[in-house]
């Protein structure tokens, strides 16, 4: 995420991120590092979403949500809406993958970038819209820290 704000998406570049991620994977955590692998020839392959799901997985464990969620950003990083829509036809848990590939597309696209009519429909009572709008300012002026 933090390359995502840290770029625009005219120089945004799917090959560093994986090389980002491959660098933060731990050498026993062989799940992780081979679906980065997979990751990485898909962009060059173009799979259907049945070999996607085959190779990354769709569930609720971290370990194939995650890439789930980063495959479906990297392989449609141009549009905010293009990553949300393909990370929920991946099927499976789409309540997690979905919000995980769009914040990473929102990092990099900014919230100008969702739909209007999506942005319409989200709640804004208590910690709705407003509330999550504020604490994405709070966080994006903060950022130096995460970097």
């Amino acid at each position: 995420m933090a390359l995502a704000v840290q770029t625009t998406p005219a120089e945004f570049d799917p090959g560093e991120v994986l090389r980002s991620l491959f660098s933060f994977v731990r050498a026993d955590l062989d799940e992780y590092s081979r679906r980065l692998a997979a990751i990485e020839r898909f962009l060059h392959a173009k799979p259907t979403v049945n070999e996607v799901v085959a190779t990354l997985g769709n569930d609720v464990r971290a370990h194939t949500a995650v890439p789930a969620a980063i495959y479906a950003f990297l392989s449609h990083h141009d549009s905010y809406a293009s990553t949300v829509t393909y990370a929920v036809q991946l099927g499976g848990d789409t309540d997690t993958i979905g919000p995980m590939a769009g914040a990473i597309a929102g990092a990099l696209h900014g919230v100008e970038a969702i739909p209007a009519n999506w942005r319409d429909k989200l709640e804004n009572d208590g910690k709705g819209r407003d509330y999550v709008g504020e604490l994405a300012v709070r966080l994006l002026g903060r950022h130096e820290w995460i970097t």
